[in-house]
């Protein structure tokens, strides 16, 4: 690290939760496994819909298993919430 970056780190500390900066870097590497992903000189990126859509979708599928969905009439129980449009 160079002497600039030292110091400007000495001065304005990372003061971001450990959760928060583990986050930032996984989505980093996760953006960096992106084949389609292409920046331009000034700056700019740009990448396949479709190849993320499928990596949403495939995530989707993997996870679903911690996603539990109370049924329909298990929200409506008491009367008051009946009389609201349950």
């Amino acid at each position: 690290m160079n002497l600039l970056s030292r110091l400007w780190n000495s001065l304005n500390p990372d003061r971001r939760s450990e959760w928060e900066k583990k986050t930032e870097r996984e989505f980093i590497e996760a953006i960096g496994r992106i084949r389609t992903l292409s920046v331009t000189d000034r700056g700019g990126a740009s990448f396949d819909q479709e190849e993320i859509r499928e990596k949403v979708i495939a995530s989707r599928e993997q996870l679903k298993r911690f996603v539990h969905r109370p049924p329909a009439s298990a929200s409506c129980i008491s009367t008051r919430a009946n009389s609201e449009g349950c």
